[in-house]
């Protein structure tokens, strides 16, 4: 006669299930996929931060060449420097947090790989591409690519190599000296990667002006999916830098949309206004329904960054922050962030409003080049019509789906799965209880 036990969670010999009484209340887990999208936002929250504070120091040195004061150059450099360095520190933070043991010899593999990566990358994209279109940039695709490389090839060496003479050169000690010739490996891949879509997107910028308000539609859905992988800026360049052209009063000849208008033409602004409403009002909307719409105790951990990604894109125009913080709370929520980005630039061409920038579309700039704008003020309007939009669209589905905005101290799935090591393997089925025996039908 068996014991008569409490229920507790326990593993059935035959389906494997928990064994719940029935009326148990369900448990409400979050599925794998968002674990592994809430570990990735912990471990980005850093590179988060220093790509945050690189968009403040970059406006701040805006503001002070435009009043004339000293040290905006090496404000300006500084923030460049931070900006390059996010995808090595992420890597390094991959690394930091999915390997266990020798933690400092992974970080500095990982952040030699990424700079190994770019480096190679960006030489032969520049040096093939052969054009004054915008140079190499993968966003930060070298970071996680060097990560996740570096976490792989180290649990595989811990893993598999164990005869003494292999693993003398296959340790976590040599792992920074086989990564490299496999980073240039990746580098070389990816500026072949990146030369093909550029010329696709280079055929892309000749079609966008000619299908007159469907081509902007187009360009700022492209603009905001383009910006995770960094190719946003090929787009941008064509169109603002080489677009159109222009001849000022003493005989210079001027291309491009943005570059016309802060050279006096009046037809030019198309691409360049439709983003003040977004910048202003649209993102700082959903950074604060995010933070309304996050669970409360997780709402003060990156409420920080998220002020300083909302002040980032309303004073200066920049959303490099914004947009990779949306992304980390949902895909699906970035993709409805898109659709916004291609509202804004329909409408703004809708009701024919022309806006320039020298900087970024900030509030800085739409109220510099306010007399030079045509009908600025439907700017603001459609703006805060998209911004309620939103703002009610991101809150409601935050709140329905339980989503959060990053943050760290969170229990996750691992984002790799590491095999067991044989002596842990070994140790569980020291301690595994043998299966009872079948019972009897009597």
């Amino acid at each position: 006669m068996k014991p008569i036990s409490i229920w507790f969670p326990a593993r059935t010999k035959k389906s494997g299930k928990d064994e719940r009484p029935p009326d148990a209340k369900p448990v409400d887990r979050p599925s794998r996929y968002r674990q592994r999208l809430a570990q990735l936002g912990s471990i980005a929250l850093l590179p988060l931060n220093i790509l945050a504070l690189a968009s403040l120091m970059l406006i701040l040195a805006d503001a002070l060449q435009r009043i004339g004061l000293p040290g905006a150059a090496v404000l300006f450099a500084s923030g460049q420097v931070l900006t390059r360095l996010v995808p090595l520190v992420l890597a390094a933070c991959l690394a930091d947090s999915l390997i266990v043991h020798e933690k400092g010899l992974a970080v500095l593999a990982a952040a030699l790989s990424a700079l190994t990566f770019l480096t190679t990358a960006s030489a032969l994209a520049d040096v093939w591409s052969g054009s004054q279109y915008a140079l190499f940039n993968l966003g930060w695709l070298p970071g996680f690519a060097a990560g996740y490389l570096t976490v792989v090839l180290y649990r595989f060496t811990e893993r598999h190599i164990r005869a003494p003479r292999l693993s003398a050169l296959f340790n976590p000690r040599t792992l920074v000296l086989w990564l490299q010739p496999l980073s240039a490996l990746g580098g070389l891949l990816s500026a072949l990667a990146w030369l093909a879509a550029r010329n696709g997107l280079l055929r892309l910028a000749q079609w966008i002006p000619e299908a007159g308000s469907q081509g902007l539609l187009v360009y700022g859905i492209c603009n905001r999916l383009l910006l995770p992988f960094g190719l946003h800026h090929v787009l941008d360049d064509a169109l603002w830098q080489h677009w159109g052209q222009f001849t000022m009063q003493n005989g210079t000849l001027v291309n491009g949309d943005i570059a016309r208008f802060l050279a006096g033409d009046p037809t030019a602004g198309r691409f360049g206004a439709g983003f003040y409403p977004l910048m202003l009002l649209v993102v700082p909307a959903l950074l604060l329904a995010v933070s309304l719409a996050s669970r409360p105790r997780r709402r003060g951990q990156p409420a920080l960054l998220l002020l300083a990604a909302a002040a980032a894109a309303l004073l200066g125009g920049l959303t490099d922050t914004a947009d990779w913080l949306i992304l980390l709370v949902s895909p699906f929520l970035y993709l409805l962030y898109a659709s916004l980005a291609g509202l804004s630039l329909l409408l703004s061409a809708q009701l024919q409003t022309l806006h320039g920038f020298s900087f970024s579309a900030g509030l800085v700039d739409f109220i510099s080049f306010w007399p030079q704008a045509t009908r600025p003020v439907w700017l603001l309007a459609t703006g805060a019509v998209l911004a309620a939009i939103g703002f009610a669209v991101f809150w409601l589905l935050m709140r329905r789906f339980a989503w959060s905005s990053p943050s760290s101290g969170q229990e996750q799935a691992s984002l790799i799965r590491s095999p067991r090591p044989p002596e842990q393997a070994e140790s569980e089925a020291l301690t595994q209880p043998e299966p009872d025996e079948q019972e009897n039908p009597s």
